[in-house]
Parts: C-alpha cells; structure tokens; sequence
C-alpha cells in the first residue's frame, strides 16, 4: 500500500471504530446509567448484546459501578475516585471495582443490586477471564491486519478499544485537576482536556450538578462531541433525547 493509501486507511478504520465505542459509551453512560436518553427495547437489546464487544465492557457492571461511583462520590466505596485511591492508582483500582462489581452481582450482594434493579443479569461472558474475550477478539484481528496488510492500520483498528487512558483521563483529571462551576459535595472537576479527548466527559463537575442530561457542555468554550453523537442518533431515530442541557441556576 502507498503511504497515502495507509494514510486513509488508518482514519477511516479509527474514525469507524471510534464513532461505534462512542456511541456505546454515551448510550451506557448518558442512556442507561442517568436516564437523559430514552432507548427502545430493540436499542437496549443490541446495547447488551454489541456494546459488550464494542466497548469491552459488560453493560450492568459498567452501569452499577458508575451509580456506585454518583453515590459515593470521591469518599469511600468510590470505585474510582483518585481523592480514595489516588490520582494514578485509580485505573488499576477501576479494573479491580469492575471485577468486583461483576461477582458481586452475581452473588446478590444487596449493595450492589439495588443499583441494578432495572438492568439484565451480568453477561454470561463478563466472569473469570471470559471479560477479557472482546480485547482478545480486537487484538486477533489487529494482528491479522497487521500480519497481511499493514501495522499501522492495525494499531487504527485497536486504539478505540484501549478504555484504560479514556477512564483515567475522565475519573482522575476529571476529579483532580481543572475549574469548578457549581458547588457540590465532592471533588469533581471540569477539565477541558479530558472532555476533547474523550466526548465531553471531562466536564466531571458540570456532570455531577446536574448527571441526568445529553449534554454536558454549559459555558463559552465547553464543546461536547458526546452531546453531537446524541443529536445524530436521535435524529436518525435510535433514541430520543429527554433531558438535553444542565441547569446553570448555582453557576459560579
């Protein structure tokens, strides 16, 4: 292949691959977890049964921890908060909280279930090392990329599915480093370069005033790519938006 033709190659494998987690990410995060997004039985389904491989992530695990995270936030029983666990011990912490947050559901453990009470069973695939099944498919098929077409393209197609950076730039610069516009109860932050690089999710303080809505974005200079793939599959008919922008009454 020309250098061109990698060049092309790599942005459209990424920028696919990348707009697929992306959008599995928000309908978890925004949809699932906050409520912001109303999503069809047919969407909830295919989130369940395709987001577990598009974001290598079970859904109930991710959605649990993620309540668990609102209610204990950045005190302890944070399952990643870098005010508990550090501001670079928080992405191993976040492997081992999911694990944990997984087996515990299965058990029936009351402090976790009752965060779960409208979400499906953990995926039959997301116990032992069966999790690790989605970044073994996605790493197979770099290496075959790589093998009969070219290493660059491969590392395209892998990037998107690489969640460890992604969680550390929005739970630890998210909660550590950055503005504050509203008051809250915990130490959430809005940093304006954890929200471009991950869809506007670095806008953790925005977020923790006001979680149940589609975009995350109040003042000048705060841009939510997040909010712009919420647009699209709604307008497109996948979703409908419920809540779209946070109430800036308290707004420092």
């Amino acid at each position: 292949m020309t250098p061109l033709t990698t060049a092309l190659l790599c942005l459209l494998v990424f920028g696919a691959n990348h707009f697929v987690w992306t959008a599995s990410a928000i309908l978890y995060h925004r949809g699932i977890t906050h409520g912001a997004l109303r999503l069809g039985p047919r969407m909830r389904w295919w989130l369940r049964q395709v987001g577990f491989w598009t974001t290598a992530t079970d859904l109930t695990g991710w959605v649990v921890m993620h309540r668990r995270h609102h209610h204990y936030a950045d005190v302890e029983g944070d399952p990643h908060s870098p005010h508990v666990h550090g501001v670079f011990g928080i992405t191993w912490h976040t492997i081992l909280s999911f694990r944990r947050t997984v087996i515990a559901l299965r058990r029936g453990e009351a402090d976790y279930v009752r965060f779960a009470r409208d979400l499906p069973p953990p995926h039959a695939l997301s116990r032992d090392v069966l999790f690790l099944a989605p970044f073994a498919l996605h790493a197979g098929i770099a290496l075959c990329i790589g093998v009969f077409a070219s290493w660059w393209v491969a590392l395209a197609w892998f990037l998107p599915y690489e969640p460890l950076v992604r969680a550390w730039l929005v739970n630890g610069l998210g909660h550590y480093a950055g503005g504050v516009r509203f008051e809250t109860t915990d130490g959430s932050r809005n940093s304006h370069l954890a929200a471009w690089l991950v869809h506007g999710e670095g806008y953790q303080n925005n977020h923790h005033h006001d979680p149940a809505t589609a975009s995350y974005a109040v003042g000048p200079g705060e841009v939510d790519p997040g909010y712009w793939v919420c647009l699209l599959l709604d307008k497109i008919g996948l979703i409908e938006i419920k809540r779209h922008f946070i109430e800036t009454r308290g707004a420092a």
